[in-house]
């Protein structure tokens, strides 16, 4: 069922990124990482120059998600950078987020109709650029996985360009 869970993420994971103009899209697949990398652009605040996103399926049916984002900020209205996560907030959990080297760097937690947004703040100044990690478990309902299991990495709410993202998935063998 690995085979099966990492290529069903492929599949999900290739479609989300397909709705975006992508300029490019490559993917590879072997036994253990799924890497899916493309190019989208976007007008915006910011410019996402390098996004990776490890994953951990568990056979609780929670998913580990950490994910590094380096954002460039290109305009003067720009006062923070954001990540809003797909899940309600009660399958959200374990949440941390931190920005090496951003002395002023703060974060909240807030809570949206089906999503939780992670807002970053400090140190936010046009052509100033950081790098984010921000970690987090989302508890999936075992009743609503059958045959394909689909994970929401990028969303419609990225409204800037992204650019170099890798996608690294492990999955625990599951029963159906």
């Amino acid at each position: 069922i690995g085979g099966l869970l990492s290529a069903t993420l492929m599949f999900g994971l290739t479609a989300g990124v397909a709705s975006y103009p992508a300029l490019e899209t490559k993917a590879e697949e072997n036994e253990k990482v799924t890497v899916v990398a493309t190019q989208t652009s976007g007008e915006g605040v910011i410019d996402v120059s390098d996004y990776e996103v490890v994953i951990n399926v568990n056979e609780d049916y929670t998913v580990e998600v950490t994910e590094t984002v380096t954002v460039k900020f290109v305009d003067e209205t720009a006062n923070s950078f954001y990540r809003s996560i797909p899940h309600s907030a009660g399958a959200i959990s374990s949440v941390s987020v931190s920005c090496e080297e951003n002395a002023e760097f703060y974060y909240v937690l807030v809570e949206e109709f089906n999503s939780v947004k992670i807002e970053c703040f400090g140190g936010v100044a046009t052509d100033k650029e950081w790098t984010y990690e921000i970690g987090y478990t989302v508890a999936l309902d075992a009743n609503s996985i059958n045959e394909q299991f689909v994970f929401n990495i990028i969303n419609d709410g990225w409204q800037n360009t992204v650019e170099n993202i890798v996608i690294d998935i492990e999955g625990t063998e599951i029963a159906l």
